[in-house]
């Protein structure tokens, strides 16, 4: 269960040591507008209905889909200049009100992840190269195989492990953008190698470090996901909070002067 929270849905950290990665400034609107699904996005979507061997819906769907999610995902990202902890787990039955019936089956067993936590008083910019760093990631990420980084188009590629469901074995690319007192980073998954036994099917990830007025740090994250049907879940949830309380002391601890 760690494997696939931490691997498949929820995770934006990838290597950082001796690379660059690629990050945007100036207009944080006109950088939103480019944050496009490529059209491996949209086959990765497809897939779904592929392996299930179902009926899909009308092509516009899925070209729409990422473009909804993306704008529920920016809407959530202003946040009051003050900091409460929080954690929100949900199995969703339904992303979208109006999705057509073919929908169903794709968007019902939809993980969606929001959390909020305070870090203190830290310093921004080593905060995030901690939270993007090799060792963070390792500590971090349960069953992780082998991780590779193409810093010059932040591109990620990941194999992992999970117990009772096979490999997976992806690429997503991060965007990354930045002011004076905010990190902004979205990802989707893009690919899924040939064959695996877990695919991931759709993960849109938007994560927000954030140094607020009284010089806190805050750690925002948001996270939709689509891979096999996860069961039990009261258990998954249980498991969440406990990996997400571990890598957020981790964080603190590693930031501290």
């Amino acid at each position: 269960m760690k494997k696939i929270i931490l691997s498949l849905l929820f995770t934006t950290v990838a290597t950082l040591t001796a690379l660059a990665w690629q990050i945007q400034n100036g207009s944080f609107a006109r950088w939103t507008q480019n944050l496009t699904a490529k059209p491996s996005v949209l086959e990765q979507i497809e897939l779904f209905w592929i392996r299930n061997s179902s009926p899909a819906p009308n092509k516009s769907y899925v070209t729409q889909f990422p473009i909804r999610l993306k704008v529920e995902l920016l809407s959530k990202i202003e946040l009051p200049d003050t900091c409460q902890n929080r954690i929100n787990i949900d199995f969703l039955k339904k992303v979208f009100g109006d999705s057509p019936p073919e929908a169903q089956g794709f968007e019902n067993e939809f993980v969606r992840i929001e959390s909020v936590d305070c870090l203190g008083a830290l310093n921004l910019d080593r905060v995030f190269n901690i939270f993007m760093s090799r060792d963070f990631q390792s500590r971090n990420i349960q069953g992780l195989r082998s991780n590779q980084v193409v810093e010059s188009i932040n591109q990620v590629c990941q194999e992992t492990a999970i117990a009772f469901l096979g490999k997976s074995s992806y690429c997503f690319t991060q965007n990354i953008w930045r002011d004076a007192n905010r990190y902004v980073i979205h990802s989707y998954n893009e690919t899924n190698a040939a064959n695996i036994q877990a695919p991931v099917y759709f993960r849109e990830v938007i994560t927000v470090l954030e140094r607020l007025p009284d010089q806190q740090i805050r750690l925002y994250n948001l996270a939709y996901g689509r891979g096999p049907d996860l069961k039990a879940h009261s258990l998954v949830k249980s498991v969440i909070r406990k990996q997400q309380a571990k890598l957020i002391n981790d964080l603190i601890q590693s930031a501290r002067p």
